[in-house]
């Protein structure tokens, strides 16, 4: 590759956006493999993607492969010129939206999976109050496991994401929400479920199966059993623990709003416990968007601290 990158090119519908965009979250996720959740694509289309992209610009942008992933020099220049040119288009969205009374555009919205069951959360009425004041605004939202969600929100696949996670986001905007209180449950039919409500210490549960999550933020908490299993997300977790077979971690709103409540019983003592809090992220580039801050505007204060 080595043809000269010429001003039609850059005008032109050859280069195209959604490659760039695909190029920006693989080097964000340092890799390929990592980057197959956020886009939701193979690996193999992602690596044609960014082949095409070469392509347009005539130079090879990263290496990838069995040694790993790696940007190349023109890769480099490439991924901060993107940087640029996204703030760009965004500022430029917000400039032609700036001199309109109403509120407008779409706005892509990333929920943790289980956040209904959570009261504090106010997410209903946060939604409802910003609908009231920008009912021309398209708001879509999804819910996506617990720990990938400000991935998505770095990729520039989602506008805002709500989740418990906030370390190692560093290049976001973070805003707390609210917090949930989490405790080791042990279902029906555990040797543990019959003691009347008394609570045991981290070094009695060391003997029985514990069932983790995925998420690194819960894997801290591995400590807790010699033997554990890992569940992909919160229902599969409490699934495990109806067994009977297994303790582990649940948020307390989560459990006292399932139908199968009383088949699940606290047994972990308050210095086991530990608070889960939940932030907002966005990506610095929508601090001028009006839409996006009279959301999160409407989601501090439904919340409840």
């Amino acid at each position: 590759m080595g043809k000269k990158i010429s001003q039609s090119l850059l005008e032109s519908d050859e280069l195209d956006l959604r490659l760039l965009k695909v190029f920006s979250t693989v080097v964000t996720q340092r890799g390929i493999k990592a980057s197959e959740e956020v886009l939701g694509l193979s690996a193999s289309t992602i690596s044609n993607y960014i082949s095409k992209l070469e392509k347009s610009l005539g130079t090879s942008l990263c290496t990838r492969g069995r040694s790993g992933f790696a940007l190349t020099k023109h890769g480099d220049i490439t991924f901060n010129a993107y940087l640029k040119l996204s703030e760009a288009i965004e500022t430029f969205n917000v400039s032609l939206s700036s001199f309109q009374d109403d509120y407008i555009g779409e706005i892509n919205l990333a929920l943790a999976d289980h956040i209904l069951s959570q009261k504090e959360s106010g997410i209903v009425q946060a939604i409802q109050n910003f609908q009231a004041l920008a009912p021309k605004v398209a708001l879509n939202i999804i819910t996506q496991q617990s720990g990938s969600i400000f991935k998505m929100v770095e990729s520039e696949h989602i506008t805002l994401g709500i989740d418990a996670s906030a370390n190692h986001h560093e290049s976001l905007y973070i805003t707390h929400l609210f917090s949930e209180s989490m405790s080791v449950y042990c279902g029906k039919g555990h040797e543990l479920f019959g003691l009347n409500g008394q609570p045991i210490n981290s070094l009695q549960l060391k003997h029985y199966n514990f069932v983790n999550s995925v998420n690194s933020d819960v894997n801290k908490n591995t400590h807790l059993s010699e033997s554990y299993s890992r569940a992909e997300n919160l229902e599969a977790r409490a699934i495990l623990i109806l067994t009977g077979n297994y303790i582990g971690y649940l948020p307390d709103h989560f459990v006292e709003r399932l139908e199968e409540s009383n088949n699940l019983k606290k047994v972990s003592s308050d210095e086991m416990d530990y608070i889960n809090n939940f932030y907002v992220a966005y990506k610095p580039k929508n601090k001028h968007s009006k839409e996006v801050q009279l959301l999160i505007k409407c989601l501090v204060e439904s919340a409840v601290k």
